[in-house]
């Protein structure tokens, strides 16, 4: 038997006890309630057990959809299964998918149950923004103080990083080490080491050590006149 795994989907955040997941002594599923659930993996249940496991069926018998959480306690068996379903060439919709692997292990007689958990999309920008959103609506108010700026809250900024002469917030978060200086800064998401100077941005994702330089533009505006700078920054 194979040592226990613990595997999560990569474009998600997960809210669950991971510690009372991995000391469940059998195979745990993650699962939540869903309105679509024939988008995604679909869980059957007898009493406390999942009894099937169906990828994007047509008529979901349930409600209940995996949701990117598997703590599995016989991965040895798991592997064989993942071998099975290529070798038999077994697919749902033209593709291998682990929720096939899982079913095979299930009429191996692996025994499996559900953990309900909430998780956070991130798989896309959008995603991701609104994700950290969330996840800064929730945390406890930090006071930031900053030469010559101001910080509205939420926001989190990590120690080592360097703002002056910035306006932050609402919704950013700043990674260590990241510098941003005579800058606006909303609903964003600043990696480490990141560098942003005279710019203003807004729904952005800054990448780590990334430069991004603004500039300072001159005027003569004569009565009347409308100038609109998202016209001129164009291209």
């Amino acid at each position: 038997m194979g040592e226990p795994v613990l595997i999560l989907l990569g474009d998600k955040i997960f809210e669950c006890n991971y510690q009372e997941i991995c000391q469940n002594p059998y195979t745990v599923i993650g699962v939540k309630t869903a309105e679509n659930p024939q988008a995604v993996g679909v869980v059957e249940m007898e009493g406390a057990f999942i009894t099937r496991l169906i990828e994007k069926p047509k008529n979901p018998p349930t409600n209940l959809v995996i949701d990117g959480v598997y703590y599995i306690q016989n991965s040895k068996l798991l592997f064989h299964c993942l071998d099975e379903i290529i070798e038999r060439d077994i697919r749902s919709h033209n593709e291998y998918q682990l929720t096939d692997g899982l079913q095979l292990m299930l009429e191996y007689g692996e025994e499996m149950k559900i953990e309900l958990i909430n998780s956070l999309h991130c798989g896309t920008p959008n995603q991701l923004l609104e994700a950290n959103q969330s996840i800064l609506e929730k945390q406890t108010s930090q006071v930031y103080c900053f030469p010559n700026s101001v910080i509205i809250p939420p926001v989190f900024i990590e120690e080592c990083a360097v703002i002056e002469g910035a306006i932050i917030g609402p919704y950013v978060s700043i990674g260590n080490g990241a510098r941003v200086i005579n800058a606006i800064i909303k609903d964003a998401i600043i990696h480490p080491n990141a560098v942003l100077q005279n710019i203003l941005i807004n729904r952005s994702l800054i990448g780590p050590n990334a430069r991004v330089h603004g500039g300072f533009h001159q005027f003569n505006v004569g009565s009347s006149a409308q100038v609109d700078l998202g016209e001129l920054h164009k291209t």
